[in-house]
Parts: structure tokens; sequence; C-alpha cells
């Protein structure tokens, strides 16, 4: 009677302890699939940060590039200032070298209306400021896909250079510039006045 007592007990035993493998056992396999989620999401975040670690590293070398091509090139045109000052006045005016990059992106309707509302009031404003542009650099942002503005770079002629967004390539009517103006009011002359009325009305229109 005792023994039959006994086989019964241990027969328990066993059967509590078998739930209680397989419960452990499908404990370790969702902690082993937590840690590969934990893997997979690190790499792909670390992925991320190096493409854009890329794409800012690429950005400064084009930045850098068109730099030292403007410091050859005003190197160059002041070699040539001792050799014949006329063409050096011609080269000069031709000033600034306007890029659009990529050039099959932008169409001859998107290329007229960026030049019309937004590089020509620039340069002038500028030109009025007595600040030489050297080159303007307009592509579409490309740092994230569903960014639909322009990336404007500009070189000026003493090497300084500045960029700044402009605009949405997704609608058809993209506006005018506004200058940055600083502490005051943006000063104007006549005749930009009388050239880019819509500049100056947008740029007045909180008075």
């Amino acid at each position: 009677m005792e023994e039959e007592t006994q086989s019964t007990s241990n027969q328990n035993v066993n059967n509590e302890q078998a739930p209680k493998s397989k419960r452990n056992k499908k404990t370790l396999i969702l902690f082993v699939l937590f840690l590969l989620l934990l893997v997979a999401l690190g790499a792909f975040f670390v992925t991320l940060i190096q493409d854009r670690d890329e794409q800012i590293r690429t950005k400064d070398a084009e930045i850098q590039s068109l730099i030292q091509s403007t410091a050859n090139q005003e190197a160059e045109e002041t070699s040539q200032v001792e050799q014949n000052p006329e063409e050096d006045q011609e080269n000069a005016a031709e000033l600034p070298v306007i890029v659009f990059t990529p050039g099959g992106l932008f169409e001859a309707s998107e290329t007229e209306e960026i030049t019309t509302k937004l590089l020509n009031p620039y340069t002038d404003y500028y030109d009025e400021t007595e600040q030489q542009i050297a080159s303007i650099h307009v592509q579409h942002n490309t740092v994230n896909s569903e960014d639909t503005d322009y990336v404007i770079m500009t070189i000026f002629a003493d090497g300084e250079y500045e960029s700044f967004l402009y605009g949405d390539n997704s609608v058809t009517e993209q506006p005018w510039y506004q200058p940055i103006c600083g502490i005051g009011d943006c000063v104007f002359s006549e005749e930009y006045k009388q050239k880019y009325p819509e500049v100056v009305r947008e740029s007045t229109k909180d008075e």
C-alpha cells in the first residue's frame, strides 16, 4: 500500500514538473527573440545614423568644393587684372554663376520661376549692399525624400557662404524672395522697389 502511495506521489511530482519545464523553455525562447529584436533595432538605428552622417559629410564636401572653386577663381581673376583689366571686368559682370543640380530634375518652367522669383531679386538685393555673389547652387532637397523644398547654397566673392531652404517643389506657384534684414526694416532703393514690388510688398506687409 505504501509503495502504491509513493508511486502515485512521484507521478504527481513528474506531472507538475513537466508543465514547469515547458514554461521555462517558452520563456527562454521569448527572451532570445526579444534579444534578437533588440539587436535588429540597434543595427537599424546605427544604419540610419551612418546614412545621415554620410549625407552631412557629402554636403560639407560639396560646400568646401564650391568654396575652393571660388577661391581658385578669385586667384585667377586677380592674376588676370594685371594682364588684362578690361577682360577682368567682363568676367566680373558674368557673376554669379548659377548651377541647378541635378539638371535633369528641373523643368524649364521650374527653372524660369525660381530665377524670376528668387535668384534675380536675391542677387540684385546683395548687389545693392555691395556684396558680390560668386555662385549660387540650387538643388532639390535630398536629405529626406518627403522634403519638398529647395536647398540654396550661395558663395560670395570674399569666400563667405550661406545656405537656406526655399519654396516647395510639389506646387507650381513659388513664393517671392524675402530678404533677412535683421533689426529694423529692409532698405530698398527706388530702382529695386520698381523692379521687384512683390518682394518689397511682402517685406513690409506687417508695417
